[in-house]
Order: structure tokens, then C-alpha cells, then sequence
């Protein structure tokens, strides 16, 4: 009995020193090939970390300290996404999300949150980052790979922050890597919500990471974004350079390839000829200066034109011209919407343009892919008769030109406070 019982403790202690030892394993390969910019491997050792109520002071305070260190940072006036992302984060703007959001039900956060952020967008990351510490969360966050400045200013204010406020450590981990399933597979089983940025490929690439049985996980899929503008508005109104800049902010800032960049201009009313005279002037003076276009691009651009002027449904009629010798600005005229056109790979500055008063014409891109539509001059009536008469899968916000890129807590259709927090409930 005595030699059996010697045995099994032994054999428990080859076990448990072979558990060890993977583990020690798997961090030494966390710290070979993972660098941290904010946080530090403690994030994987420092065992459960408790979860927040939903717009906890704590949080509060540190995005407010952040937004205030963040607008004061010299560089950071360089970059409007940095500006906004401050503003958007001061306490006043939290509490006016505070009261929106919150409820008296009893919420807490889902516990880890580990996000994989688009790598075409500098400060994507940030707003899920903070949308999650609203919500609760402790977060791991993988960064982008392009080397976005806007990413390390965010970074060291956040280390200065987190310095100032030491209770915030393990809620705030930013790491960067190359692709590497080992440690998307770490991240992924420790976490208890995962949220996927990126696109289709990217969706695919991450699931073959599997995520525990109670974690939740939330995609943001390739989606594509339109602009619809009433001519008479915008003629009558005179606003053409303020028109000119927000448009420019949707759209080139990030070259189009953010999903709620407008690929397709709808111009309705009837003066249409005049507003796209002035619009597109207007755009070309602030074009011309702040935007640089590679050969690259150049010949990119009139690859997508000349294949879809090949493939485009009957009734398209496709007809297209550089509004410029640079050819910043490509333009596409259509008498309908074709179902694929949207799938086209369109940015650099290459934009379609339908001309239409029944906002129905354009259903047949209104699926669930179609996220934004950001409008000048129309009628929030019109708006919401179309989207009720024609009920389309797609259209998750509708704002105005200028504002397709400011984030919101809703976003894809998708409440982030409530997804990612809990309901506990008390029936006592």
C-alpha cells in the first residue's frame, strides 16, 4: 500500500511539474514574441481579475485623465482622429453616454476582453478598448500592425495614466505581434469576450482559435458605407466648404477603407448638376492639398473601373473620368446600382455617383453589409419611410456628412455596453 501511494504522488508530481512546465513554456513564448506596449505579461498570471460595474468611477477618472493628457500632448493636434478620440472621452461626454446607457438592473462586466483591431484604421482599437472598460472589462487588445503614430502617442499617455492610477493596470493591456495562431490561441482561451475587427479573412483567421463555451464573441464583418446629398439643400445652404471637409474626413482620411467610408454618392433633388459642380470643386481644393496619391493607387483605381465597366449588370452604364490631372478624384456615373459593386476593392479616392429621387433604387445594396449612410439636406422623414417600406437587412446609422466616422456605443446594430456586460439577475 505504502509503495502504491508513494507511486501515485509521484506520478501527481510529474503531472503537476509537466503542467508547470507548458505553462512556463507558453509564457516564454508570450515574451520571445509579443511586445507590450501597455501592460505587461502579468495580464496572463495575475489570476482572476474582478469585473467593474458598467461606467465605474474608476473608469470615469482614468478616460477623463486620459482625454485631458491626450489634448494637451503636442503632436496630438497633427491628428483629428486624436483630437476627437479626447474630446470623446472627457467626463462630460462620458456622463452624457452614462445616462444613456446605464440602467438600474444590475450589470457587471463579462471579465476579459480580448479585441483584434483593424489594421486600416489608426484609433479603431481605442474606442473598443474604452467602449469595454464602460462596459466592465479587463482588456487585452492586439494593435494593429501598420505603424500608425496616432498608436504610440496613444500608448505612452495611457502608460502615464495607468502610472497616475495604478488600479487600472490589468484593465489596460496593449500588445502587438506578427500573425501567430499560438498566440491568438492564448489570448483567445483566456478571454471571456472576444471582439474581432477586420473583416471576413480576419473572422476566419481567428476562429481557428477556439474561445471557451461561455465566451462571447462579437464580429465586425466587412462592411461598405453611402452618401446621400439633396441638391437643392446643398445649393441653397451654401455650406460647400464645410461639405468639402467632412466629406473629406469620411472618406480619405482612411483612403476609403474604413467601412463607414461612403463608396456611392446619391444625389437627389432638382438641382443636381449645379450641387456636383460645386461639391466636386469644393472637394478638389481640399484634395489637392492634403492628399498624396501613389502611381500604385493611381493604377489601381482604373484596374476596379475598367473590370466593373466590364462586368456591370445591364442598365448600369457605367461612364468614368478623373475630375483631376493628379487623379485624386475618380468619378463613376451609373443610371443603377449594380448588386457586386460595392464588393469592388474602391478607395484612393474613386467614388460612385446615381442620380434619384426614390431612394428605393438603390435597395439592392441595402444588404446586411451596407452600415452607414451619412446625408446632407435630407429629411429625417424620408429616411425612416424608406428604411419602413423597403425594410432593408442593411443601414445600422444614418448621420450627417462629416460625422461616419465618429464612434458611437452603437455600433453595427450592436448595443457594445449591453454586449459586453452581464445581467445578473436577483428574483429575491
Amino acid at each position: 500500500m505504502q509503495n502504491s501511494s508513494n507511486s501515485e504522488v509521484k506520478s501527481k508530481s510529474v503531472q503537476e511539474n509537466g503542467l508547470e512546465s507548458e505553462q512556463e513554456k507558453t509564457l516564454a513564448y508570450i515574451r520571445k514574441n509579443v511586445r507590450f506596449l501597455v501592460g505587461d505579461i502579468s495580464i496572463l498570471t495575475s489570476g482572476e481579475i474582478p469585473a467593474l460595474t458598467p461606467f465605474s468611477k474608476d473608469v470615469i477618472e482614468f478616460l477623463d485623465t486620459f482625454a485631458k493628457k491626450l489634448l494637451k500632448y503636442g503632436e496630438a493636434k497633427l491628428y483629428p482622429d486624436l483630437i476627437t478620440l479626447g474630446f470623446w472621452c472627457r467626463k462630460a461626454s462620458v456622463s452624457k453616454m452614462k445616462e444613456e446607457f446605464a440602467t438600474d438592473k444590475l450589470r457587471l462586466g463579462r471579465g476579459v476582453a480580448f479585441h483584434i483591431a483593424p489594421s486600416n484604421v489608426a484609433v479603431n482599437f481605442a474606442y473598443s478598448l474604452i467602449a469595454s472598460l464602460l462596459a466592465g472589462n479587463s482588456n487585452i487588445v492586439r494593435l494593429p500592425s501598420k505603424d500608425f503614430r496616432q498608436i504610440e502617442i496613444i500608448a505612452e499617455v495611457m502608460n502615464e495614466c495607468i502610472r497616475e492610477l495604478p488600479k487600472m493596470k490589468n484593465y489596460v493591456t496593449l500588445v502587438r505581434y506578427e500573425r501567430d495562431k499560438k498566440i491568438n490561441d492564448v489570448f483567445s482561451a483566456l478571454c471571456d469576450i472576444r471582439i474581432i475587427w477586420g473583416g471576413d479573412n480576419t473572422i476566419s483567421t481567428l476562429r481557428q482559435s477556439p474561445i471557451g463555451f461561455r465566451t462571447k464573441e462579437i464580429c465586425f464583418a466587412d462592411r461598405y458605407s453611402v452618401c446621400v446629398i439633396n441638391s437643392d439643400e446643398y445649393v441653397k445652404n451654401e455650406e460647400y466648404k464645410k461639405v468639402a471637409e467632412g466629406f473629406y474626413n469620411d472618406t480619405y482620411l482612411s483612403d476609403q477603407n474604413a467601412c463607414n467610408s461612403p463608396k456611392l454618392i446619391v444625389w437627389m433633388g432638382s438641382d443636381v448638376e449645379k450641387a456636383k459642380e460645386l461639391f466636386w470643386s469644393e472637394l478638389y481644393k481640399v484634395v489637392s492639398v492634403r492628399y498624396e496619391l501613389s502611381a500604385v493607387q493611381i493604377v489601381g483605381k482604373l484596374d476596379t473601373v475598367l473590370n466593373f465597366s466590364g462586368q456591370a449588370d445591364d442598365g448600369v452604364n457605367p461612364k468614368y473620368s478623373c475630375y483631376d490631372e493628379e487623379n485624386k478624384i475618380m468619378r463613376v456615373e451609373i443610371d443603377a446600382v449594380d448588386k457586386n459593386m460595392m464588393e469592388l476593392r474602391q478607395n484612393s479616392g474613386l467614388f460612385f455617383e446615381i442620380t434619384t429621387d426614390d431612394l428605393s433604387d438603390i435597395s439592392a445594396i441595402c444588404t446586411n453589409k451596407l452600415q452607414t449612410m451619412g446625408v446632407y439636406g435630407v429629411d429625417k422623414a424620408v429616411i425612416e419611410d424608406f428604411v419602413l417600406k423597403c425594410t432593408p437587412r442593411g443601414i445600422d446609422r444614418v448621420v450627417p456628412i462629416g460625422k461616419t466616422l465618429d464612434f458611437s456605443l452603437i455600433w453595427d446594430g450592436y448595443n457594445l455596453v449591453d454586449e459586453m456586460s452581464r445581467e445578473v439577475s436577483v428574483l429575491i
